[in-house]
C-alpha cells in the first residue's frame, strides 16, 4: 500500500483498528499444536498483538507489507514483503518485524537489512528511525551475534506465544 505523505499519520491511525483477520480468510480453522508455517507465526503474533513485548510502544501498521528493493548490479526493481510493519505510539519511529519459521539465518539478517535500506529511500519515512527485528522458532547463537552486531532484536517463539528475548 502506498499513500501520500500528507495522508500517512491518518492512514496509521486508521490502520491501528485493522482487523488483520483477514489475514486466514478462506484458511482452516482446525486448531493446530504448532506452527506449520511462518503464516501461523504471523497470524499469531497479530492477533494476539497485546500480548506481545512490543504492544506498550507500537501499533501494527501492516502485514505483507510490499517493499520495492533495487537487487545490487541490476537495474530491475524486485519486489520484497515485509512480514509486519509496527509504528511507535509517540515517535518518528518504525519497527520492521521479519519472521521465519524453525532455524532463523544469515539471509533472514541479509532481508532484514534490505528491507530497512528500501524503508530508508522512502520519503515518508527517510528521518524515521528505523529498527529490525527477527522472531523464529530458533535463533542459533551465531544469529543472535550477527543480529546484536547490527542492532536487531531477536526473539524465539513458542506456540502459541510465547516470546523470548535471545
Amino acid at each position: 500500500m502506498e499513500v501520500a505523505r500528507h495522508k500517512v499519520l491518518e492512514t496509521i491511525r486508521k490502520m491501528s483498528n485493522f482487523d488483520h483477520s483477514v489475514l486466514y480468510k478462506n484458511k482452516s480453522y482446525e486448531p493446530i499444536n504448532g506452527f506449520s508455517t511462518e503464516y501461523d507465526i504471523q497470524r499469531s503474533l497479530l492477533l494476539y498483538w497485546a500480548k506481545t513485548p512490543f504492544t506498550k510502544d507500537f501499533t501494527v501498521v501492516g502485514d505483507e507489507v510490499p517493499i520495492k528493493l533495487a537487487p545490487r548490479n541490476s537495474a530491475r526493481t524486485n519486489l520484497g514483503r515485509i512480514d509486519i510493519l509496527a509504528k511507535h505510539k509517540k515517535r518518528d519511529e518504525y519497527l520492521l518485524i521479519e519472521i521465519k519459521r524453525a532455524k532463523a539465518t544469515e539471509e533472514a539478517l541479509k532481508q532484514i537489512s534490505s528491507y530497512l535500506s528500501a524503508l530508508k529511500k522512502r520519503e515518508d519515512m527517510s528521518l524515521a528511525l528505523l529498527k529490525g527485528c527477527l522472531i523464529a522458532e530458533r535463533i542459533p547463537k551465531n544469529i543472535v551475534s550477527s543480529a546484536g552486531q547490527l542492532v536487531f532484536t531477536s526473539y524465539e517463539i513458542m506456540y502459541p506465544i510465547k516470546l523470548t528475548k535471545v
